[in-house]
């Protein structure tokens, strides 16, 4: 899907229930520019969802990576509940940090659960630079690993890539 057509998905949304677009829920990905698609969004009907926040404020400190992603995902179904309960219409959920849930195989079936008629959720894929420094050859660094692990759970038609993906300067290296 290009940005312009999302944002006519957005505008149809935001009016009322619309149907899917590429998929059975409204679950989104968005490769791209996170100030382009916040200017896409109606601010009074978005909250964000930053999952490296939301893994700040966990109780304790998981002990191995099953109980890392135990952890997180039962986290990441509460604040799903939790977001915009309070709102009443279409609401839009931007959800970023969400390398987490590929650096934990975290399933994405609370995301699907959280969408709904009026409830849509756009996955931000962050972009990442090489890092500065050359890496030994053994090591494989993939800039998109994030979001080649997110699009294996969204259908084709629910992506949203912008024309060049040029991650900004402070970008993680």
């Amino acid at each position: 899907m290009t940005p312009d057509e999302f944002r006519d998905l957005v505008s149809r949304f935001a009016a009322g229930p619309a149907m899917p677009v590429g998929g059975p829920r409204h679950v989104y990905l968005w490769r791209g520019d996170l100030d382009s698609l916040r200017a896409m969004l109606p601010p009074a009907s978005t909250c964000c969802l930053d999952l490296h926040g939301l893994a700040r404020t966990l109780p304790r400190k998981p002990e191995d990576e099953h109980a890392a992603r135990q952890v997180l995902s039962e986290a990441l179904e509460q604040a799903l509940q939790a977001a915009g309960s309070a709102a009443s219409g279409q609401l839009f959920v931007l959800v970023t940090g969400c390398d987490l849930l590929m650096r934990y195989r975290v399933s994405m079936g609370a995301l699907f659960r959280a969408a709904s008629d009026s409830r849509m959720l756009i996955l931000l894929a962050p972009a990442y630079r090489e890092p500065a420094q050359p890496l030994p050859a053994y090591v494989d660094f993939r800039t998109d690993a994030t979001f080649g692990f997110l699009k294996s759970w969204i259908e084709n038609g629910a992506v949203i890539e912008q024309a060049t993906v040029e991650p900004p300067e402070d970008a993680p290296r």
